[in-house]
């Protein structure tokens, strides 16, 4: 390990919960390593915990300092061995900047073994899974603050999938990086200007035909560029944050269309809103449900929130908790894109949730096969013995309709029946009854 002389035995520059090194002098001694050593080939090295967030906040800061205290444990070994520096950045954000020679893979999957060794005895109720961005340091001229932020855009990458242990920075990288950046910027501006619209999905009766209910969308009808997709911007703004904003915003569209149907004396049909996993780590979700249903007036059955099967599964604990605090509003609360890889038989019995949105996956080849027709409706028999119903969605055809039918699903949802629509239209077809 790299160590300064004048900086040794400096305790202002340890990290009181570790004993590694700040920010500050973690930065200074890699400046210093860098520059004494020119000769050396260096990685540039930032780890942290997918949603540690939730650690802190279901489990207690006792249970997230130990975990981060396991993780300092493993660069202090790693650093007896290498010629480096490390130090920790804050929260769960560790740093470290290791000279390498062309074995630089198997230098960071020995780091990940050497960390899943130290954490066996870490009992969790919880997936834990760390991320790593790596930096080659080609330009030691290069101001390690930099460094860190090409460091920092590779981990965001391999936050993205579920599989990967580590991700390399590339110059591509940066590019997505600062259109992502200017999409951000662009939406907390069109919040304000109120470019984003409620669009609404109509739910069916597969036997009536009447709409029984919607799925709340959100469309973002940019001043300059048009139509943008919310597949575009949905997982950025999920990534920044800015989902939640946008969320609410259309929680509390739903609410004031709510309030309008009941002041016209219209008939009314429950309205589902989607719920993400950066919501679900708020803790004042239930509140921010509960303002809403008090400013607009509105009874609690026709507000339900959905919640992606994913989240579920991935977060069963801490997701419960504020589940039951959703379900203590009266609200209903739906689990969407279900059977998607993560379903097990115990979720029927230990989760609190009203209603199944089947994945449209299982629906595109229904006509083909054997197999999707057989999960369909082993899930559809599944929850009927838990007395929950079942929303298709994805309808497209008459014989994906048919068949739903025949195996007993009652309520059904898809471009079959209607796109998502603009809120007047469908106070115009729940009039009319479709």
């Amino acid at each position: 390990m790299f160590e300064e002389k004048d900086m040794a035995g400096c305790h202002c520059d340890c990290d009181m919960l570790t004993g590694i090194s700040t920010k500050e002098r973690f930065y200074k001694d890699t400046e210093r390593m860098l520059y004494q050593y020119p000769q050396k080939k260096f990685i540039f090295l930032r780890m942290d915990v997918d949603d540690f967030q939730m650690i802190n906040s279901y489990f207690g800061t006792c249970e997230g300092d130990r975990l981060i205290k396991i993780i300092a444990d493993t660069f202090k070994n790693m650093g007896e061995e290498v010629f480096c520096t490390f130090g920790r950045i804050g929260a769960d954000v560790f740093c470290g900047c290791f000279e390498t020679s062309i074995y630089i893979k198997e230098f960071i999957e020995c780091m990940l073994d050497k960390l899943e060794d130290n954490i066996k005895e870490y009992r969790v109720v919880y997936k834990l899974k760390v991320s790593i961005g790596v930096y080659r340091v080609r330009d030691k001229t290069l101001k390690v603050e930099e460094m860190y932020s090409k460091a920092v855009l590779a981990a965001k990458e391999c936050k993205k999938d579920p599989n990967a242990r580590y991700m390399f920075y590339t110059d591509q990288l940066l590019e997505r990086a600062l259109n992502k950046q200017t999409l951000v910027n662009e939406g907390y501006r069109a919040l304000k200007n109120k470019e984003f619209q409620l669009y609404l999905q109509p739910k069916v009766s597969l036997s009536s035909g009447a709409i029984v209910g919607a799925e709340a969308l959100v469309r973002w009808h940019h001043s300059e560029k048009g139509y943008i997709p919310p597949s575009e911007f949905i997982p950025i703004f999920e990534e920044n944050g800015l989902i939640t904003q946008l969320d609410c915003y259309i929680w509390n569209e739903v609410g004031a269309l709510l309030r309008t149907q009941m002041n016209a004396g219209e008939r009314m049909v429950s309205v589902s809103v989607n719920v993400s996993k950066v919501d679900l780590c708020n803790k004042k979700i239930a509140t921010f449900f509960e303002k809403i249903l008090t400013e607009h007036q509105i009874e609690a059955k026709y507000l339900h929130v959905e919640i992606t099967e994913s989240v579920y599964a991935n977060h069963m604990v801490e997701i419960t908790k504020q589940v039951k605090e959703l379900k203590k509003l009266g609200l209903t609360v739906e689990m969407d894109d279900f059977g998607t890889g993560y379903s097990s038989l115990s979720m029927f019995r230990d989760l609190p949730i009203d209603v199944l949105k089947l994945d449209v996956s299982f629906l595109k080849n229904i006509e083909v096969g054997e197999g999707n027709r057989n999960i369909v409706e082993f899930i559809l028999n599944l929850a009927q013995k838990f007395q929950i119903p079942v929303v298709a969605e994805g309808i497209e055809t008459q014989e994906q309709l048919d068949f739903l039918k025949m195996v007993g699903c009652e309520i059904g949802q898809g471009y079959f029946f209607s796109p998502p629509i603009t809120p007047e239209k469908f106070r115009e077809k729940v009039m009319r009854g479709m």
